[in-house]
């Protein structure tokens, strides 16, 4: 009898938990635009990332974000160097956003902004959501 009593406490325990964390990323709307803020909740949540230029996942990232720019542009670019990178990590994946050089077909270096979301679930996948040439 007191095994049950402890299970379903415990059982209460977690459901209440999962309650409160659904309410505390999607509970909150913008009441002065009627507009649910879900996303800008869960951005609220987000948790800086650090990388260094060198790190190989860094790297990987960045030549997927060229690779998808020549994808969508039918570019010629290869990735020179990184010169800054940083993430932000939230409830569902992560945003990377880059600073990089990059080489054209006449060899010639540009410098360019990246910004790459990684899906953490169901698999490790990336999207190029934003690549733009800087002045």
């Amino acid at each position: 009898m007191m095994i049950m009593m402890t299970m379903m406490r415990s059982s209460y325990l977690i459901n209440v938990m999962r309650v409160l964390l659904f309410l505390l990323c999607f509970g909150p709307l913008n009441r002065a635009s009627g507009k649910s803020s879900r996303s800008a909740s869960l951005m609220k949540l987000t948790v800086p990332i650090s990388l260094d230029v060198n790190d190989p996942g860094a790297i990987e990232m960045a030549n997927f974000a060229v690779t998808e720019n020549n994808k969508k542009t039918n570019g010629n670019l290869k990735l020179a160097q990184i010169l800054r990178c940083s993430g932000l990590g939230y409830a569902f994946g992560n945003f990377y956003f880059f600073k990089l050089l990059a080489m054209d077909a006449i060899q010639q270096t540009n410098t360019y902004s990246a910004k790459v979301h990684q899906f953490l679930l169901p698999n490790s996948s990336y999207t190029l959501e934003c690549f733009q040439l800087l002045f």
